[in-house]
């Protein structure tokens, strides 16, 4: 139920738009606040694509989560993080080498 009152929400929000190379639009993101519900931090991210796509999420630019969205789908991620952090949202296109720096 709480998670169906943010997809909600999340409609209203200023969504940050993820294109790929060539210009074509591959994801929404937006943050949600972590008073919204109590808690932590919330990521709304939304495909609206016709094809199934795996993202990557970064914290202060390095990669941490890879999550798959289905086709015309959304999803919200609940996050943990100190106040400071930046979190990010890209398209997955290419084997990830993680090098633990």
């Amino acid at each position: 139920m709480a998670t169906l009152m943010m997809k909600k929400i999340a409609k209203d929000l200023n969504k940050i738009r993820v294109l790929d190379e060539n210009g074509a639009l591959v994801a929404y993101y937006a943050l949600l606040p972590a008073d919204f519900s109590g808690g932590d931090s919330k990521l709304y991210l939304e495909n609206p694509t016709s094809q199934r796509r795996m993202y990557r999420i970064y914290q202060n630019m390095k990669p941490f989560l890879f999550p798959i969205v289905p086709a015309h789908d959304c999803t919200v991620i609940y996050l943990t993080f100190e106040a400071g952090v930046e979190i990010t949202v890209a398209e997955h296109l290419e084997e990830y080498i993680y090098d633990n720096q």
